[in-house]
């Protein structure tokens, strides 16, 4: 295998990009911190998931075509970014999701552990289907500082499971005793987040109602928080299925209130988030950059590119032109919302 290093702190093994001091973390999808304007911080670790789940949106796991995969390999360099954001945000939460499982990366307990300390952190989370996971890696987790596990588990049924996600290895009850396991044992919050893809796992959704109602879920945080399957560009399309509307779906919801006597439909609040200021952006929407191509991206005709002062990452979009790495080029910045920086070549 290929090992191939640079300066900027990126290490390409095969076709995963490991990523360390002194490259950027904001700016990207895929890595670092996304901030949405809410007292929380998004961090993304890895874009690696040992799952193909054939409703997946970001088209994550074994079974995915993406150019490049990401990884971060360095806590303390985290910790520097989460510490630059608490110039702007004084108190917030940490969730750890991403376009991969967080809980593949063996090194998540050292990345909650880096930042747990800090006093403007509130909680943190870990968004997972927990798959590969044991119960050695949750008291670890637990060692660390975590809070509360989003669990992504969209049937109770053995082999439902193996179909939906993708792999023949996977194992809902496996999953159910890490579930029980983390809530019962070792005290930490479980919030259940299956995805409704209609027709395909009506019934597994009361089934996995019933299971929280049944082992108590819902103490500090509310225990489910059901997702509407949709049809993703570069997503996973589950054939023969379309995309209910969300009026549709909240009336579905709001029947499963009402049978179970429990909150379904919920809004940041019940997440104990608000409105926050945010982390400056630094570059706008229409502004002309010059930045440096440094590697390929996530997707085809997709580069990391970082401007001068190295202070963001930008993915470049160039589905005319070849390019390659190490160019500089001129780029206008096309989207900047959330700090996630895209530009093309002008």
């Amino acid at each position: 295998m290929v090992i191939l290093e640079s300066k900027l702190g990126l290490t390409k093994v095969g076709k995963v990009l490991e990523i360390r001091k002194p490259f950027p973390l904001i700016g990207h999808i895929s890595f670092g911190i996304i901030d949405r304007g809410y007292n929380n911080l998004q961090v993304r670790i890895t874009t690696l998931c040992s799952l193909s789940c054939i409703f997946c949106s970001v088209s994550a796991g074994p079974k995915s075509n993406r150019e490049r995969e990401f990884i971060l390999r360095d806590p303390e360099w985290l910790y520097e970014w989460i510490k630059y954001a608490c110039n702007f945000k004084s108190s917030f939460h940490l969730i750890f999701d991403g376009m991969g499982d967080p809980i593949t990366h063996k090194d998540l307990p050292e990345f909650v552990k880096a930042v747990r300390e800090m006093k403007n952190v509130k909680s943190i989370t870990v968004e997972t289907r927990l798959f590969p996971a044991n119960i050695k890696t949750l008291e670890k987790l637990k060692d660390a500082g975590i809070d509360r596990l989003n669990v992504s588990i969209d049937t109770l049924n053995e082999e439902k499971g193996k179909l939906l996600s993708g792999n023949n290895f996977y194992s809902v009850k496996k999953v159910k005793e890490l579930i029980k396991y983390a809530h019962e044992e070792l005290g930490i919050a479980i919030h259940l987040a299956p995805v409704w893809i209609p027709t395909v796992n009506d019934e597994d959704i009361e089934e996995i109602i019933q299971f929280a109602i049944k082992i108590g879920l819902g103490e500090k945080f509310p225990p489910l928080g059901i997702q509407k399957y949709v049809s993703h560009k570069y997503g996973r399309k589950v054939p023969g299925i379309i995309a209910l509307s969300w009026k549709e779906f909240e009336k579905w919801m709001r029947k499963l209130e009402d049978r179970y006597k429990i909150k379904l439909l919920l809004d940041p609040k019940d997440y104990g988030l608000e409105k926050s200021e945010r982390i400056p952006n630094g570059y706008k929407k229409g502004e002309i950059v010059k930045l440096s191509l440094v590697e390929k991206g996530l997707l085809k005709n997709e580069y990391l590119a970082i401007p001068p002062k190295k202070d963001r990452v930008f993915t470049l979009i160039s589905r005319r032109e070849s390019l390659s790495i190490g160019d500089i080029v001129y780029a206008k910045i096309i989207h900047d919302k959330d700090g996630i920086l895209i530009a093309i070549p002008v």
